[in-house]
């Protein structure tokens, strides 16, 4: 992946940079999700990990975290239950970013954790 390490290059340990390359690492599942859903939620989930630990202020870790475990199968710990409190801080984050105004932060993912949280409330 030439233009991620153009971006690392550019703005090294950059919590953005890791969650962009957490969804591409869970869009290529869709390719074929038996034999690459294990291997790029793995990935996936590594990156968010890394993004966490470099900013664990940044809503999209917890959107995107949310994602993989609501796409994820229950028996592996997935599911809407599991993926609730994901959304649930994503969207505190993300109000929280709004409410310090900064226009400069990227806000992709507030309005799917919405909608997420939401549809997850409103079947419990």
């Amino acid at each position: 992946m030439q233009s991620e390490k153009k971006a690392e290059d550019i703005s090294p340990n950059n919590s953005e940079i890791y969650c962009l390359k957490a969804l591409s690492a869970t869009i290529r599942i869709n390719v074929n999700p038996t034999v690459r859903g294990f291997q790029y939620v793995l990935k996936s989930n590594n990156h968010l990990k890394e993004a966490e630990f470099l900013d664990n202020s940044n809503p999209r870790v917890y959107y995107l975290k949310g994602i993989n475990t609501l796409n994820s199968p229950a028996i592996m710990g997935g599911g809407a239950k599991s993926a609730k409190p994901h959304f649930v801080k994503a969207v505190e984050l993300y109000e929280m970013q709004d409410a310090i105004g900064d226009k400069k932060l990227p806000d992709w993912g507030y309005v799917s954790s919405k909608t997420m949280l939401e549809r997850i409330m409103a079947e419990e």
